[in-house]
């Protein structure tokens, strides 16, 4: 060895791609029962940290999540990982492609807007926004989370004070599966909105505060099978928003099933067909509650049902303080609803009335119901209605009911009496007390004889039916003995 030559003279260069090699070849075993070992390399890819391409804390973050976008995309997808502290988003429209994972540690991961926009556009499918905080800073104009892809969730998360928190639209074609799971959307001005082609949309175990809760406005296109179940949804007046709970303006096979809409300023639900050939069909609203603030719009309705709307089901709701109706059904725009169906219901301090159903036309059923107006309990403003109306309370006898309505064992309503009646043997008429709620029909009154009269008395006649009484008369008077006979008057036909 000269006095010239280094240690390095004398090692063997390690080849530029040795750690790759090793991470080829080394495998990582799980440890856990059933667990498979794979490279050290895809080991590593499996989930990278924001912080591993920029991004500290107090600066845009944005730069760093589009940078990991890029790498996860060139390994077929993966997780990002952002961990807790506080992260300026101060870049709009960062763009989350297919088969990522969002994942943070819950409320300690906050991502912050700093300019109007959009949050996170999700272009590709398979996409999950999971254990974060994403806070719009109250700007009009943001959006927290838009897409028009397959299968996109937003799990365990906590969205507030954007335009819009979820924004849902296509992208000019037919996608599915989005889900919002176990998450709190508050004071956005509307938290979430769907439009566009889209089927089976999820929202489930979710706390909805502030602004309109859900509007699903899909007007001249597709939309079939959304649900939102086991949620508590309390919209108000924020912004534009006028606080409204749930807006369907089309749609097929939605239903609902054990939510809570309440402290509403407007309407808890709005049902609207009102632009051919946009219509509502075929959904179901099952052990809901729907309420009031208690200084909310003068003109809210619990359910407004208008327009282009059939086969429609409320089944064990209730309705409660609500300014004006519990329940309003009504034309619009030309177009009639039918075939709604009310099983099961409860009415409790709604001002105007329990139950106004204005449609021109159309068939109805309200069953098991219990309305609790103290003058105004319910009410059908046209003849040309069709109502089954079975086995419903009534504090005291509605307003109003179409001629055409089915009656059926309604308690606080008589639809069937029967008495007993007697024409003198110099007579040829009397006068019958019927009891009934409503005028009924002479059809609707049946004579049976009880003790034949001595004379021949003809064709028995029914006259003059009115509101409270009615007439029977005969051809003959009945002569020496009385002619005494039985009614009975049935409007439940």
């Amino acid at each position: 060895m000269s006095i010239n030559q280094t240690f390095t003279d004398f090692v063997t260069p390690v080849p530029a791609d040795w750690l790759n090699n090793v991470n080829n070849t080394v495998n990582y075993a799980p440890g856990f029962v059933g667990s498979v070992p794979y490279s050290l390399t895809a080991k590593i890819k499996d989930t990278v940290s924001v912080t591993d391409f920029g991004g500290p804390v107090g600066t845009d973050m944005q730069p760093a999540i589009a940078k990991a976008m890029t790498y996860l995309t060139s390994v077929g997808g993966g997780n990002l990982y952002i961990p807790r502290g506080n992260w300026t988003i101060g870049t709009a429209n960062t763009s989350i492609p297919t088969n990522i994972n969002l994942i943070g540690e819950g409320s300690g991961t906050i991502l912050k807007m700093s300019v109007t926009g959009v949050m996170f556009h999700v272009t590709g499918a398979n996409v999950t926004f999971s254990n974060m905080l994403l806070d719009g800073n109250n700007y009009q104009g943001t959006r927290c989370i838009t897409h028009g892809q397959n299968y996109v969730s937003v799990i365990r998360c906590f969205i507030q004070k954007f335009q819009y928190g979820v924004y849902v639209e296509d992208n000019n074609a037919l996608f599915q599966s989005m889900t919002i799971r176990d998450s709190f959307l508050i004071n956005n001005t509307v938290n979430v909105f769907h439009q566009g082609n889209h089927i089976n949309g999820v929202i489930d175990n979710c706390y909805i505060y502030g602004g309109d809760s859900v509007i699903y406005d899909f007007l001249n296109q597709h939309c079939e099978g959304m649900r939102i179940t086991n949620s508590l949804l309390l919209p108000s007046a924020l912004n534009t928003s006028p606080g409204r709970g749930i807006v369907i303006n089309a749609g097929l096979e939605f239903e609902f099933n054990n939510t809570i809409v309440d402290q509403v300023q407007q309407y808890a639900v709005i049902i609207s067909g009102l632009t051919a050939p946009s219509s509502v069909a075929m959904m179901k609203f099952n052990n809901c509650w729907f309420g009031f603030n208690v200084t909310p719009s003068a003109t809210g309705v619990g359910t407004l049902i208008q327009g282009q709307v059939t086969q429609v089901v409320f089944r064990d709701c209730s309705w409660a303080v609500c300014p004006t109706y519990g329940v309003q059904i009504q034309n619009a725009a030309g177009y009639i609803p039918t075939n709604i169906t009310f099983d099961g219901g409860f009415y409790l301090n709604n001002v105007t009335g329990d139950f106004v159903n204005n449609a021109t036309a159309g068939t109805f059923i309200v069953e098991n119901q219990y309305f609790a107006h103290a003058t105004n309990p319910y009410q059908e403003n046209n003849n040309n209605i069709l109502t089954m109306l079975h086995h419903n309370t009534f504090p005291v006898k509605p307003v109003s009911i179409s001629t055409s309505t089915k009656h059926g064992s309604n308690i606080g309503i008589v639809t069937i009496n029967s008495g007993s009646g007697t024409i003198a043997g110099a007579g040829t008429s009397t006068t019958i007390t019927h009891g009934l709620s409503y005028v009924p029909d002479a059809s609707d009154i049946t004579i049976v004889t009880t003790q034949s009269p001595t004379n021949n008395i003809g064709p028995v006649v029914i006259t003059s039916v009115g509101a409270t009484t009615f007439n029977v008369g005969v051809w003959g008077s009945p002569g020496a003995t009385a002619w005494n006979f039985r009614w009975k008057a049935n409007m439940d036909k």
